[in-house]
């Protein structure tokens, strides 16, 4: 665990106060079974599935689900003697703020220079992207001011550590399961929402970019 005495790394995914929700893309993926899927040997991601029928076509049309986060487990890596409060929860704002900079990250990658085109349904797309973080630890209270102990700045190294489970889907047909566990930052910096906001954005560009070299 990544502490020092006058705080540990609050977790990354605190955005409190952030409400905003853009106008993107919300049909449901409908998912099949992993019967067929073979594991294919990379360094991308922790693992990663493909069935062996599966070619991608360019110009490809992609829909991108909305981060799934209403499953997502909370493993909290600090002390509750950090904490003010014991439970550390993603609020509505939050998973707003998570799914905007999720959907984000694959638009940066997945674009017309490289050979995609988002589309608003899943009906439209040649591959459709559906995304679920599973897992969040965070290193310390999270940063609003009901949860941090009053006077007190933390340091951390990094803001947390998440899991996320990618399926791709292609005729209703699960055609690749990518699934990552990373942390969000390595370096010693204060924590604040800004660092944790910075963090994020990295880690989720950083698996959409190894997301888009997959194909």
């Amino acid at each position: 665990m990544k502490i020092i005495t006058v705080t540990i790394l609050a977790c990354c995914l605190i955005f409190s106060g952030c409400a905003a929700q853009t106008a993107q893309l919300t049909a449901e993926v409908e998912q099949t079974n992993v019967t067929g899927l073979q594991t294919v040997d990379q360094s991308k991601f922790d693992s990663v599935e493909t069935l062996p029928s599966f070619e991608r076509s360019a110009p490809t049309k992609v829909y991108v689900q909305l981060l799934d986060l209403n499953s997502v487990e909370i493993h909290e890596g600090y002390s509750s003697r950090y904490s003010r409060t014991q439970d550390w929860t993603l609020e509505e704002s939050d998973k707003y703020k998570l799914q905007d900079i999720f959907a984000d990250a694959v638009a940066y990658y997945f674009n017309e220079e490289n050979g995609y085109y988002l589309v608003p349904t899943a009906q439209e797309a040649d591959i459709a992207i559906a995304p679920r973080l599973t897992k969040i630890r965070p290193y310390a209270p999270k940063d609003d001011i009901h949860s941090r102990q009053m006077n007190t700045t933390y340091y951390t190294e990094g803001t947390g550590e998440l899991s996320i489970i990618i399926d791709v889907n292609q005729d209703e047909t699960l055609v690749m399961r990518v699934e990552d566990r990373r942390e969000a930052g390595q370096m010693w910096a204060q924590n604040n929402r800004i660092t944790n906001l910075h963090n994020v954005r990295v880690l989720f560009k950083t698996w959409a970019r190894n997301l888009e070299r997959m194909f």
